[in-house]
């Protein structure tokens, strides 16, 4: 009888170890799979603030419209005055342009030789506000001086 006993005891003790085991496995592996989640909505994040970056620099509506004004990168400075004008006083351009530029804030640096900053676009319904940014180079041109200034376009998105 006592050697079934401790038969029965070894078998109840090897049976907690497996568990023991198996729990310990499905902690790690769902501790993996949560920092894998973690980072491809990171990625996506980023890749979503880069595709309205290219939204952006590809608007008619502010592109330069001098044939020789600077390439893709070229962003008429009056124009971006007009846009930004638009989008804060007319309701409806900013419900068009909401549906475009979705929850994010797109403003236009200038880095030389002035320091100005536009504010196209600023629009944050988020709940957790985490903002992933893109930064594009881009030429900002004068057309009333005929000047090209260089500035940084920012785009942050949030989350």
């Amino acid at each position: 009888m006592k050697k079934a006993q401790m038969q029965g005891g070894e078998t109840i003790a090897v049976m907690i170890i497996i568990v023991v085991l198996i729990i310990i496995g499905l902690v790690f592996g769902l501790g993996r799979t949560t920092e894998k989640i973690e980072k491809d909505a990171n990625q996506i994040d980023f890749l979503n603030s880069i595709r309205i970056a290219i939204k952006v620099t590809n608007l008619q509506e502010i592109k330069c419209s001098r044939a020789n004004s600077g390439g893709n990168t070229c962003i008429d400075k009056y124009k971006v005055l007009s846009l930004s004008e638009l989008i804060k006083e007319n309701n409806e351009a900013y419900v068009i342009y909401q549906g475009i530029f979705e929850n994010t804030q797109i403003k236009i640096n200038e880095i030389y030789p002035g320091t100005e900053t536009y504010t196209i676009y600023d629009y944050n319904d988020s709940i957790n506000k985490s903002r992933t940014a893109t930064y594009v180079p881009i030429l900002l041109w004068d057309p009333i001086k005929d000047t090209k200034q260089f500035g940084i376009m920012e785009v942050a998105t949030y989350n």
